[in-house]
């Protein structure tokens, strides 16, 4: 399936939907090999406290959180919207006024998406909700990852918050960074690098606190 999102991306002239999904996944396909990896090795980390195991499903909900919020990201870059905004921390100009959520998230018709098909409004609009959404995703890892380490006995998943606490901060760095620097190439191959890795950091976290004792 993933193979026929690459060929569609290209079929349909860069479909904002097809770009999208062609992102997710590859998110998705990394995430499962991940997965195989720690079940072929036998990952284990030593004893879980029990009372540390109510955060599993907190740890779920952070990679349903993670996971909206890269497709935002990927819904933002695939419409051509990163530059939408080029001041931070908020959008320049009247931008309150202007937003426009149903126009931001319909595929509007055109024969070719390359450079993107809808206006400035509508882009500014996909604009901040990614940015809104990065502010919801930061709080609410950064309180996870608080948690475990303030409640864990076990050292490795004290060691798997900090990890997670410093890619969520570098994750962070690099979005601002690309508004301020305007989207370096470099700086944007980085944020994508960066939320698999955050996003493999959750995928662990959880396998370790479903896991059976």
């Amino acid at each position: 399936f993933q193979a026929l999102l690459g060929m569609w991306t290209v079929t349909l002239n860069l479909l904002p939907v097809v770009v999208m999904g062609h992102l997710l996944g590859g998110f998705s396909v990394l995430t499962c090999l991940f997965l195989l990896y720690l079940r072929l090795s036998r990952y284990r980390i030593g004893f879980v406290d029990m009372r540390i195991k109510r955060y599993a499903t907190y740890a779920a909900l952070g990679i349903v959180v993670l996971v909206g919020q890269i497709a935002l990201g990927g819904w933002t870059s695939a419409n051509y919207a990163a530059l939408a905004c080029t001041e931070f921390p908020v959008c320049e100009g009247d931008w309150l006024n202007r937003i426009d959520m149903a126009g931001a998230y319909s595929v509007p018709e055109a024969a070719n998406y390359e450079y993107g098909a809808h206006d400035y409004a509508e882009r500014m609009t996909m604009h901040i909700v990614h940015r809104l959404g990065a502010v919801i995703t930061f709080l609410y890892l950064g309180w996870l990852a608080i948690s475990l380490y303030r409640r864990s006995a076990s050292q490795h998943l004290r060691n798997a918050s900090v990890v997670l606490a410093l890619v969520l901060l570098a994750q962070v760095g690099l979005g601002i960074s690309n508004v301020v620097f305007s989207l370096p190439l470099q700086v944007a191959v980085l944020h994508n690098a960066v939320a698999a890795c955050l996003l493999l950091v959750l995928v662990l976290i959880t396998y370790t606190l479903y896991r059976k004792v």
